[in-house]
């Protein structure tokens, strides 16, 4: 297994190598090598996993709840991400590369807070058998969301100035204060989120994500179409997460009025002791996550500009969206059976190994288009000027394929209670990521080869943390 992964990836340093060296068209003869190292990839993998439809199809088989499931809420998603998708065409045409590069620099701060925003305890909410503890769980999980929204209004009110100047960008500085905000909101959603999972709502989770896409998108144009491109996206960005997260709050204050009595101080510090794993381990753990993400965006637009910084997240996002439209389906619905696996005493591991199979029929075929006419592809759909977009996805194409296969089994150290190793594994990603981005940019200068080497990396680390996990797994 490991022989075919080195394999494979040698390919694919080979059909990258032009791209580095700034060679963004390609002849036909290196066309035709590109289609047959392609060809031998997706060979490797149906060879050793002999991987087909028919499979595919038995594995979801449509009769199973774990099925229906992830088909409702990737129904929710496919709209969810159609629109967005609909709309970008349009949107690339009105807004500059800097203006994407201002949401990606503001989205980076509100990620590092939101992390935290509430302890990782939304995320032990599915975990309990009573509701008793489950609505402790989400209630102190909205008590620190409130305490830390309410601290970030008073730091940015009183250091506006110096956030500002720290990030390198004095167009973000009245957005600041909308940081709160979105901070709180985006706790309010995780709790809720949890909530409907451990209910089995998934419908309700598909009905929200469609509000958010329609809210987010049709603000972003009309904001775009009436002039107010500086802070249109940004703008689009928060109104779709409060009216979506408004939603689900409605349906759960309806639904649980009989549970809200059941909250009180001592349950609330039991759960809270009985799940410190997920602050102490699984909250840093996320942070650095979050922090190595993060560091990227603002690693870029130290060394280079915020047109790239928008480039990039242009790039990246316009990958992640259609792919997330399975894996995230799959993740949460994933999250939900694992749990029900283990608390049954079976092994989590046959229906993990499943899943990460059937997810390389899907990886290979879309990532080969990438790899083969990604800048082709980006400047017809979105305009000449995000033509270079598409050559930043062919760099991150290897971090972003093992990416795919692996996103839904990242519960699984949650359920498994290894959230402590798994801090120290994820700590090394996080470490040395941004520092081999820092290096690469020092010597090089050079926005491909820095990109190319964080995908590889990145890649690599996520592809042992898949053995790290079938291990565990197997254990149990």
């Amino acid at each position: 297994m490991i022989f075919e992964f080195i394999l494979i990836f040698n390919l694919i340093s080979e059909i990258l190598l032009p791209i580095t060296n700034e060679q963004s068209t390609v002849s036909t003869t290196c066309c035709f090598k590109r289609l047959f190292m392609i060809k031998t990839v997706s060979s490797l993998i149906e060879k050793k996993y002999k991987l087909n439809m028919r499979r595919f199809s038995l594995a979801f088989n449509p009769k199973s709840e774990f099925a229906k499931n992830v088909l409702t809420i990737m129904t929710g998603s496919a709209i969810a991400q159609m629109l967005p998708l609909i709309v970008a065409p349009i949107l690339t045409r009105i807004y500059s590369p800097s203006d994407y590069g201002v949401l990606a620099l503001f989205m980076a701060v509100c990620s590092v807070f939101s992390i935290v925003s509430t302890g990782q305890y939304e995320a032990s909410i599915i975990l309990p058998e009573k509701d008793s503890d489950a609505i402790n769980l989400a209630a102190l999980s909205l008590f620190i969301c409130g305490c830390l929204s309410f601290s970030l209004v008073m730091a940015v009110w009183i250091f506006n100035k110096e956030i500002s100047t720290s990030l390198g960008n004095e167009k973000i500085s009245m957005w600041l204060y909308f940081i709160p905000l979105t901070v709180f909101f985006t706790g309010l959603y995780n709790v809720l989120y949890y909530w409907a999972s451990r209910k089995k709502k998934f419908t309700r989770i598909a009905t929200r994500t469609v509000l958010q896409a329609v809210i987010n998108s049709f603000v972003k144009l009309g904001m775009g179409i009436k002039g107010f491109t500086g802070g249109g996206l940004i703008v689009g960005t928060i109104a779709g997460q409060v009216t979506a997260s408004g939603f689900l709050a409605v349906s759960f204050w309806k639904e649980n009025k009989t549970n809200f009595k059941l909250i009180n101080r001592i349950d609330i510090k039991s759960n809270a002791k009985r799940y410190q794993n997920f602050p102490k381990f699984s909250l840093v753990q996320s942070f650095l996550d979050s922090i190595n993400v993060s560091c990227i965006v603002f690693l870029i637009t130290t060394f280079f500009n915020s047109a790239v910084l928008g480039i990039y997240s242009f790039a990246n996002g316009i990958l992640q969206k259609p792919l997330s439209l399975l894996g995230s389906s799959i993740t949460q619905v994933f999250y939900q059976k694992a749990t029900e696996t283990y608390n049954k005493g079976e092994s989590v591991w046959p229906i993990t190994k499943k899943i990460i199979l059937r997810l390389l029929i899907v990886a290979v075929p879309f990532f080969s288009i990438v790899l083969l006419w990604g800048p082709e592809l980006f400047g017809f759909v979105f305009g000449e000027k995000w033509k270079i977009a598409g050559v930043y996805a062919q760099l991150l194409t290897p971090w972003l394929f093992v990416n795919f296969i692996s996103s839904p089994i990242s519960p699984l150290p949650l359920v498994l209670n290894k959230q402590r190793p798994f801090f120290f594994i994820s700590l090394a990603l996080n470490l040395s990521a941004p520092v081999i981005f820092f290096s690469s940019a020092v010597l090089t200068g050079n926005i491909y080869q820095c990109l190319f080497l964080l995908s590889l990396f990145n890649a690599v680390y996520l592809f042992c943390a898949i053995l790290w996990v079938r291990r565990i797994s197997n254990m149990q």
